[in-house]
């Protein structure tokens, strides 16, 4: 940490130094919630709302809060980008082909941004990213494989609104770098936003603001969801564009489709996780029961996103294995007096991936989206990059051979990605 430059530095700087645990823990959470309010462009900007000197805010942000697991995610407005997210669920015909068919899903060829094996039904799940009007071609390749044998039966839903949430700190021992709460606690949180779930409501809707992007704003929002650099600069290189360049199209362009910075918990032991999708659709008539299903899901520890479709609302929730069984039977103690049906799937969190922007079917030259999905039951069309740019591990900074040597990627043959079927590239 760099010595305080004036005396105003150093006043701040003391009274930091200074400050009791309670006092410091304050401070902390005043912090965390300026970057979800104002994310991390302006460092000096989150020093001064904290009243944290700005070299110790900057060394909080980049190495503190990461070695307590605590990493950072851009949401992204796909809607302003001309994509519009859908759900897939679906079956494979024969067990056999149900991994193949899965990696011909994450292999780019159809737009996914999240896809994970359904266990124990050998079902999937999917949520793709399509440009407007295109998901007839989806459903094209869907009825195909259909009518092949090749799936079972399957299910596409557009999502109406979704957004990514950031953890609940009060929930998180920042000292002990682990989950600490009781299920009371979640009780009281629950019965405080109870009334105020349908308020956030509005605020999971993406904007609607006309804006123009080209494909260099869509490489950077790649790479922001990839990994938020500290500097515009530091994207120089993987992106082999001159730092004007870069800088400007950020500025005028790529910023507008940041929707915000989400804060959220990055586990210790990956292969431990539990995940899970609950899903939740309510009877006729009963226009509160969504309102209470919201603060249930909204107050548990693990939340990570919420979305709505026509008929259901839905959200995700990823936990350490220890708290599975307490998070489905708090969940279920719940709805049981909520007026509606609620499903969940269990996911098997080894087979989850994250994708990006599928700037794969932008066209540079006609500067507009070309989407032609190409699903296949023999493996990905993709290439190596692309796979790599969808390894949970990587986008979550906990692969150890990044930290190492980036240049020995092995996600062809990692035992992390690969514990259930072999890919196929192409170069």
């Amino acid at each position: 940490m760099r010595y305080p430059d004036s005396q105003t530095d150093f006043k701040l700087f003391r009274d930091f130094v200074e400050m009791n645990n309670h006092q410091r823990s304050e401070a902390i959470l005043v912090l965390f919630d300026a970057i979800n309010s104002r994310g991390l462009d302006n460092v000096t900007d989150l020093a001064e709302i904290t009243g944290i000197p700005l070299e110790s805010t900057r060394y909080m942000i980049w190495h503190e809060f990461p070695k307590h697991f605590i990493s950072y995610q851009v949401e992204i407005d796909y809607a302003a980008l001309g994509l519009r997210r859908w759900m897939m669920e679906f079956t494979p015909l024969k067990a056999t082909s149900g991994n193949k068919l899965q990696n011909g899903v994450l292999g780019g060829g159809a737009g996914v941004i999240y896809s994970a094996k359904v266990v124990p039904e050998n079902s999937h799940l999917a949520i793709l990213a399509v440009p407007f009007g295109d998901q007839y071609k989806l459903w094209m390749e869907m009825e195909d494989l259909v009518k092949t044998g090749v799936i079972k039966n399957y299910s596409l839903r557009e999502i109406r609104s979704m957004r990514k949430l950031s953890f609940n700190p009060s929930y998180y021992s920042l000292r002990e770098s682990r989950w600490s709460f009781t299920w009371k606690d979640v009780e009281r949180y629950q019965y405080k936003i109870k009334g105020k779930s349908s308020e956030v409501l509005s605020d999971a809707k993406t904007r609607t603001d006309s804006a123009i992007f080209d494909y260099k704003d869509l490489l950077i929002l790649r790479e922001f969801q990839k990994r938020i650099p500290k500097s515009i600069s530091k994207l120089v290189k993987p992106l082999e564009l001159d730092h004007f360049n870069i800088r400007y199209h950020y500025n005028h362009h790529a910023k507008q489709a940041i929707l915000g910075y989400r804060l959220k918990v990055v586990p210790e032991r990956p292969k431990e996780l539990c995940s899970f999708v609950f899903l939740f659709s309510r009877e006729n008539g009963e226009d509160d029961a969504l309102e209470m299903a919201r603060s249930v899901a909204l107050s548990l520890p693990f939340t990570d996103s919420e979305w709505e479709t026509e008929k259901e609302y839905c959200w995700a929730a990823s936990c350490p294995g220890e708290y599975a069984n307490e998070l489905l039977r708090f969940t279920r103690n719940k709805f049981a007096q909520i007026r509606g049906n609620l499903r969940f799937l269990t996911l098997d969190s080894t087979s989850e991936f994250q994708g990006t922007v599928p700037v794969q079917f932008y066209d540079e030259k006609a500067h507009k989206w070309s989407y032609s999905p190409k699903i296949s039951s023999k493996g990905p069309n993709a290439s190596f990059q692309e796979l790599k740019n969808m390894c949970r591990y990587e986008v979550d900074r906990r692969c150890l051979v990044h930290e190492t040597s980036p240049q020995n990627c092995t996600v062809s043959s990692c035992p992390f990605v690969l514990c259930r079927s072999p890919f196929t590239f192409s170069e």
